[in-house]
């Protein structure tokens, strides 16, 4: 079984660990943007929670625009950080983008700044979504586009799967379901979320067939059975 925690590349992290002042920042920012939203925030604001003179702050992320991207994609980067973890524990493919997509239901609707977003400031939801382009949804698709890739290369999937297909059906459901969370279905447990996603998802992650798995000969023996050996590759 493949160890897909860690396969994906996406947005170079800002390196706040060995940044005092930056962190303060977006630390100050991601605090502004949960009481009064993106939109009511000011560099100002930020810079007098930060403790620095504003200037800093352009100095460092070069506009208000810049800034929000920096928080939010620390946020998202945690949220690996949280995934390459469950995934890592993950039984199989399948057991792999349920966990991903539970996991990232349940952080959503417990973040401080979704909720800030949802409750409060609504009118900004449809802005952080498609901020930057969906820069961020198209860096959660690679991410789960990337644990796909590494279990079809394994032979784990059907070498057929459209991996980027399944992969921004994933987000895109996530973001909906974020949005919209009641409809006639209830998805509020780990369980009811865990159950939906392996029903939608099932059918799209079938196992690789003998033929496809790397290594593997299949023929049929006498009887018609099917046989399998394995080939040095």
């Amino acid at each position: 079984m493949p160890e897909p925690a860690g396969v994906v590349t996406v947005a170079p992290t800002l390196d706040t660990a060995a940044d005092e002042v930056l962190t303060r920042i977006l630390d100050a920012a991601a605090t502004e943007f949960i009481r009064h939203g993106v939109r009511r925030t000011s560099i100002d604001t930020v810079a007098r929670r930060a403790r620095v003179g504003r200037n800093t702050v352009f100095r460092r992320l070069g506009s208000k625009d810049e800034l929000v991207r920096a928080v939010l994609t620390r946020h998202l980067h945690r949220l690996f950080a949280d995934l390459d973890r469950v995934v890592t524990a993950a039984a199989g493919p399948l057991d792999r983008v349920v966990a991903v997509f539970a996991t990232t239901v349940t952080a959503l609707r417990a973040d401080p700044m979704m909720r800030s977003a949802l409750e409060e400031h609504p009118d900004e939801i449809v802005e952080l979504t498609e901020f930057a382009g969906g820069e961020l949804m198209r860096l959660s698709s690679a991410y789960v586009a990337g644990l796909l890739c590494a279990d079809r290369d394994s032979g784990n999937l059907s070498a057929g799967l459209d991996v980027e297909a399944v992969a921004e059906t994933v987000v895109r459901l996530v973001h909906s379901i974020v949005l919209v969370p009641h409809l006639a279905r209830p998805l509020e447990s780990d369980a009811e979320l865990r159950t939906f996603a392996a029903a939608v998802f099932r059918p799209h992650l079938e196992p690789a067939t003998l033929a496809e798995i790397p290594g593997v000969v299949t023929g049929r023996n006498a009887r018609g059975g099917v046989t399998k050996t394995r080939r040095d590759v």
